[in-house]
């Protein structure tokens, strides 16, 4: 992965795929987290239905208990032989009761204690989860028990099991209300029991005689509730009695010691309280409050592997969403290098740089192609561009040049024939021979020249006029051999030393002179060429230099045709600059670069 980034040399394809990794990260995770509530709250809700179903038929199944255990009661009140029957039971206690009813089969033919077992064993009836029915006396103080085994014991106020009875039911108040308890001693060897105590009263009097305790087995009724073919675990159902004390567990854990909040704030609604779903119904028979309980770690159980699969699908597309935007983006930022690179390298002037393009018909392909036909044309461009304006600085060149000979011709056969008038032939030879080699090298077509051939060139003009004027001028040459080697543009001296013979020598002075100075400087060439003549009117010379400076049309067309030619060759910081003094002389510099002719 690492080495794959590294191969993104482009930052914009970095911020891009960190941009849209971000966004795919954002989106993944919320996109988990949704799936993870939406999980959690349906496994939630799953939970809390069937914990629903638990409490509601735990409620049924108290409150059919409840009404059976009333149907008994009511059995007992309808029945005017068995309330006879159970109600002496109750007043007069086991022995008497037994002589009792010995004495009334004899005078009446009917048996009481018959009757009290016949009641006790029709109640039985009434519900299979019976375990035992009980009567407790309160004047006589004993424990009747009829089991569904039709056995029956008897309990005096001595046993142990009528004083744990006794102490327990002293704790509520003689009242027509149910009392809910749970695992009551009894003398069955099912322990696992819950009972419905409910007041005998006399018919008459209304006075409370006894209770009657009928014992169901919560093991039969558990099973009924629990046994399902549902498998999700739904939480345990606690019984509470009024007071907040657990009387039932479905988990056998009891707990004594329940917050009242838990009740008042949960009827039948779920609330979380300390990490617990509680939901509460309350019977108001039995003054018994039913409620369910879901620990959060239940449903915590439940979705816990559906959330480590969800996280780990989540990273795994992640990291190939990462995986595929680098490997996507890999290629597309190598060939934008590559794009770069070219660019830079023809912005540093190589033109021949062609950028390798695929079979993807996409932006950089198009730039690609876009930028290998502009590189082309730019090519045939500067080709076309560059021969075009050489031979347009030849033809400039030459054109200057031909303005030139013609006046120089002139000048030199009107010079001849005037040395022809005025004297004899003796040194017409010299002169016609030096006009020739003259004109041999004027003839020549090179453009460009060396510094030695330009001086011998001026050299020989300047021979004519000393032959001319009776050696009334005088040459210097003061020029470094080293600078002999050197390139110049053909008729750069001449033109000058013309100007000066035509406009500022003085024929009637004998000490006429130019001198020819050269020196190197920064690596380039500096020519003076003065004189002692004339000089230039001030106004004149400031004509002059405007029109070196291309401000003004020129009037001289030598000075002016040198400087222009010396710019075209090698540029507008080149040329000429003239300096003069009216009756002191000229000095005009030339300044051209160090290079020699191949340079060019």
């Amino acid at each position: 992965m690492i080495r794959w980034i590294s191969s993104i040399k482009n930052q914009l394809f970095k911020k891009i795929i960190t941009f849209y990794s971000l966004i795919a990260i954002i989106f993944l995770t919320c996109l988990s987290c949704l799936s993870i509530y939406i999980i959690n709250d349906n496994k939630t809700k799953e939970i809390k239905n069937a914990n629903s179903r638990l409490i509601d038929e735990t409620y049924y199944t108290l409150t059919s208990k409840y009404n059976t255990s009333q149907n008994i009661l009511n059995n007992l009140y309808v029945n005017k032989s068995y309330a006879d029957s159970v109600l002496a039971f109750l007043e007069i206690g086991y022995p008497d009761f037994y002589t009792y009813s010995l004495n009334s089969y004899f005078k009446n033919n009917i048996s009481h204690f018959a009757r009290l077992n016949a009641y006790l064993e029709i109640s039985l009836l009434q519900d299979r989860d019976i375990d035992s029915i009980m009567l407790y006396s309160i004047k006589s103080e004993f424990l009747y028990t009829f089991n569904d085994n039709t056995e029956s014991k008897y309990y005096n106020s001595d046993t142990e099991l009528f004083k744990s009875y006794k102490e327990e039911l002293s704790m509520y108040p003689l009242t027509e209300k149910a009392i809910f308890k749970t695992n009551y001693s009894t003398d069955s060897a099912e322990a696992s029991t819950f009972s419905y105590i409910l007041t005998i009263q006399n018919p008459i009097s209304l006075r409370p005689v006894g209770k009657i305790i009928i014992n169901y087995n919560s093991k039969n009724i558990h099973n009924s509730i629990f046994n399902n073919s549902n498998s999700i675990n739904p939480g345990h159902v606690k019984i509470l009695t009024s007071n907040n004390n657990v009387v039932f567990d479905s988990t056998n854990e009891y707990n004594q010691n329940i917050d009242p909040n838990i009740i008042k704030y949960s009827n039948h609604n779920y609330r979380l309280v300390d990490s617990t779903y509680v939901k509460s119904i309350q019977n108001t028979d039995a003054d018994i409050v039913i409620l369910g309980v879901i620990p959060k770690r239940i449903i915590q159980n439940y979705v816990r592997p559906t959330i480590l699969l969800i996280l780990l699908v989540t990273i795994v597309c992640i990291v190939a969403i990462i995986g595929l935007s680098i490997l996507f983006t890999a290629s597309y930022s190598n060939r934008l290098h590559n794009i770069t690179s070219a660019i830079k390298k023809v912005r540093n002037g190589d033109l021949s740089v062609r950028i390798k393009t695929r079979n993807k018909k996409d932006e950089l392909t198009a730039i690609s192609n876009n930028f290998n036909s502009m590189c082309d044309d730019l090519n045939d461009y500067i080709e076309k561009v560059y021969v075009y304006q050489v031979k347009q600085k030849s033809a400039e060149l030459k054109s200057l040049q031909a303005q030139i000979n013609p006046h120089f011709l002139y000048n030199t056969l009107e010079s001849i024939r005037m040395r022809a008038a005025v004297s004899g032939a003796k040194d017409v030879c010299e002169m016609i021979y030096i006009l020739a080699t003259f004109f041999r090298n004027s003839l020549k077509t090179e453009t460009i020249t060396t510094i030695e051939k330009e001086l011998e060139h001026s050299q020989l003009y300047l021979k004519l006029f000393q032959i001319r004027y009776n050696n009334k001028l005088t040459v210097n040459l003061n020029v470094n051999e080293s600078m002999l080697s050197y390139s110049i543009v053909k008729l750069s001296l001449q033109p000058i030393v013309e100007n000066y013979i035509v406009h500022g020598i003085n024929l009637d002075a004998s000490n006429n002179s130019i001198t020819i100075n050269s020196y190197f400087e920064d690596n380039d060439i500096y020519i003076e060429i003065e004189d002692n003549g004339c000089g230039i009117e001030e106004s004149t010379l400031n004509n002059i230099k405007l029109a070196l400076e291309n401000k003004v049309k020129p009037t001289s067309i030598g000075i002016y045709n040198v400087h222009e030619r010396l710019r075209i060759v090698y540029g507008d910081s080149y040329g000429l600059k003239i300096s003069s003094q009216k009756n002191v002389g000229t000095k005009v510099t030339i300044h051209i670069p160090a290079k020699k002719k191949g340079d060019l």
